[in-house]
């Protein structure tokens, strides 16, 4: 008998559970592009909310990041539906990376002074993150604290 895990309702994840399962369904996807979406959405607090997970799938998938074991994934079931959706109801930092995140996942451009100005710093760095991991060099994944020349 095999226990594959069993995947929940979409709302009955948390948002550190659903940002898990977001970079899974990243890793299934398989470009740099889904990664960075998905390190977007899981900077901003929509992941755990019940209008999100109304937009999101849970299934059980072959996860490629551990050697092809079938891990719980979620995938975005429509990214305009979600994006129209969430974004009445969202504001400030979460609007912002929400309009990242579908403009990465949906290879759609996206009006950067618009969308990328007055993020938070939290914000902020999660969106030079989402790049070097959309450009393919998550290696370079050390963005400092400060601002100090050769710090």
């Amino acid at each position: 008998m095999s226990s594959l895990p069993q995947p929940r309702l979409p709302a009955a994840y948390n948002h550190d559970e659903m940002a898990d399962l977001l970079a899974c369904g990243a890793r299934v996807t398989g470009t740099p592009a889904a990664r960075a979406a998905a390190w977007l959405l899981a900077a901003s607090t929509l992941p755990g909310t019940p209008a999100f997970a109304a937009h999101v799938t849970v299934t059980a998938q072959p996860d490629p990041g551990r050697r092809g074991r079938v891990a719980l994934a979620a995938h975005v079931n429509s990214w305009r539906e979600l994006t129209d959706d969430l974004a009445m109801q969202s504001a400030g930092d979460d609007l912002r990376l929400l309009a990242l995140a579908d403009s990465y996942a949906t290879r759609t451009p996206v009006n950067l002074s618009l969308v990328g100005t007055r993020l938070s710093p939290a914000a902020a760095r999660a969106a030079a993150e989402a790049a070097l991991i959309a450009a393919g060099h998550d290696h370079l994944l050390h963005v400092t604290t400060s601002l100090e020349p050769g710090s």
